[in-house]
C-alpha cells in the first residue's frame, strides 16, 4: 500500500505542526504519523490518523515503518549529543535509500531542550539568572515561528520541488542580539549587558555557564 506522506517525530512541536497542516488539506488515507514510542499510538489513532513505530536508533523499525512511503518528513531528536544525532540521521538516510523513497525532508530544532523548558527560547545563552550575555558577534538573526516553519515544510513536501536542495525557511525581517538584549531589559526591568568575546572564549563561557547543558559542539562556530 502506497503512503504519500509520512511524518516521523509527529509528537514534537514542529512535526505536529506539519501533521496538522496535512490533516487540514490532505485525505487521511494519504498520510501517517510515527514516533519511537508505541505508547503514543492511541493519541493519533483516536484522531483517525494512521500510526507506525519508527525509532532512529533501530534501523529495523525504520525499514518496516517506511514500507510504501513516498514522501518522508523527519525531525531531529531533542538531544545535545551530536554524535548520536548524526548516527540517527545516517540511519534515516540509509533506510530511505533502501526503500527507494521519492522525497525526504529533514528539520533540526536547534536548542530544542531549552525551548521546551522556557516560553522564550532566544538561542543566545540567556536565562533569567544571567546578567551578562557573552557572544562572538552581534549579527542579525531571523527568528521564525515554529507554526510558520511547519506550514512551509508541509507545503514543500506536498509540492515535491527543491530536490537535493537546502531550503532556508526564515522570515525576511532580522534583529540583532543587542536589540534582543534591549527588549529583555525593557520587558523585565533587568539590566542585562551584551559582551562580545572571541569565539574560543565564547565556547569556554558557554560550557561553564549554560543552564541548558549545551555540549561544546553547540557553541563552536560553523
Amino acid at each position: 500500500m502506497t503512503l504519500m506522506y509520512f511524518i516521523i517525530g509527529a509528537t514534537r512541536d514542529l512535526g505536529a505542526g506539519v501533521l496538522s497542516y496535512l490533516s487540514a488539506y490532505i485525505s487521511a488515507s494519504e498520510y501517517a504519523a510515527a514516533s519511537s514510542r508505541e505508547g503514543t499510538r492511541k493519541q493519533f489513532e483516536d484522531r483517525g490518523i494512521a500510526f507506525r513505530v519508527a525509532s532512529s536508533d533501530d534501523p529495523e523499525t525504520l525499514k518496516t515503518a517506511l514500507e510504501g512511503v513516498e514522501n518522508l518528513f523527519f525531525v531531529s531528536i531533542n538531544t545535545y549529543n551530536i554524535v548520536k544525532r548524526r548516527k540517527q540521521h545516517k540511519n534515516f538516510v540509509i533506510a530511505a535509500k533502501k526503500m527507494n523513497m521519492k522525497y525526504a525532508s529533514h528539520q533540526t530544532p536547534h536548542a530544542a531542550i531549552p525551548a521546551k523548558r522556557h516560553a522564550f527560547p532566544l538561542f543566545m545563552g540567556w536565562y533569567p539568572s544571567i546578567s551578562t550575555v557573552h557572544l562572538p558577534s552581534n549579527g542579525p538573526v531571523a527568528f521564525t515561528l515554529r507554526s510558520e516553519l511547519a506550514e512551509a515544510s508541509a507545503r514543500l513536501m506536498i509540492q515535491g520541488e527543491h530536490d537535493r536542495e537546502i531550503v532556508l525557511l526564515t522570515v525576511q525581517q532580522t534583529i540583532t542580539f543587542s536589540e534582543v538584549v534591549d527588549l529583555i531589559n525593557e520587558t523585565t526591568g533587568k539590566h542585562v549587558e551584551l559582551e562580545l568575546v572571541l569565539p574560543e572564549e565564547f565556547v569556554r563561557l558557554n560550557l561553564t555557564n549554560d543552564e541548558g547543558g549545551n555540549l561544546e559542539g553547540f557553541s563552536q562556530p560553523l
